[in-house]
């Protein structure tokens, strides 16, 4: 993390959500240290309209990775899906989870975190970085698979099966 930057205040946080929901956002991704507090202040809006946004919770590489591929330096895998660390984000206010298909080694291992958040009540989302990344992942259940870059190409089985998944969470 960049030292020169400030941790965000209570403040930025309930301005940034509250204008998230009132911009028309259809879910929040947030870093499991901020969750709490995006997740109070969209409790704020029960009652209101827009009302409260859901919250996706971004699943970070074990220690080493700190998510720094645009450094340049090798992806680091996930952490073993612990269904007790992803019970803490459901009881935190997470609806689903994110995680990079990079920071995962195979399709075995999202197929793991799928089942494990899924006994959780948690739906998870994958970004795919990497040409061939969505359709390595594709089928493993995630309810869908967002491409960065040149990550998937138009009418590739990626796009298919995660539409087909969130059709099915719907």
């Amino acid at each position: 993390q960049d030292p020169r930057l400030a941790p965000p205040s209570a403040f930025d946080l309930e301005e940034l959500s509250t204008r998230c929901r009132d911009a028309g956002a259809a879910a929040l991704v947030v870093p499991s240290d901020l969750l709490a507090a995006f997740a109070a202040e969209q409790a704020t809006a029960a009652s209101s309209y827009p009302g409260p946004l859901p919250l996706i919770c971004q699943l970070q590489p074990s220690v080493g990775g700190g998510g720094s591929e645009a450094a340049g330096e090798a992806p680091q895998p996930l952490a073993e899906p612990s269904s007790l660390k992803l019970g803490e984000l459901r009881a935190l206010g997470a609806e689903g989870v994110m995680v990079r298909s990079s920071a995962l080694e195979g399709g075995a291992a999202l197929a793991d975190l799928v089942s494990a958040a899924e006994a959780e009540a948690l739906r998870v989302v994958v970004l795919a970085g990497r040409a061939g990344e969505a359709d390595a992942v594709a089928g493993a259940g995630a309810v869908a698979v967002v491409c960065e870059g040149d990550a998937c190409e138009e009418g590739a089985p990626a796009a298919s099966a995660a539409s087909a998944n969130l059709a099915a969470a719907a």
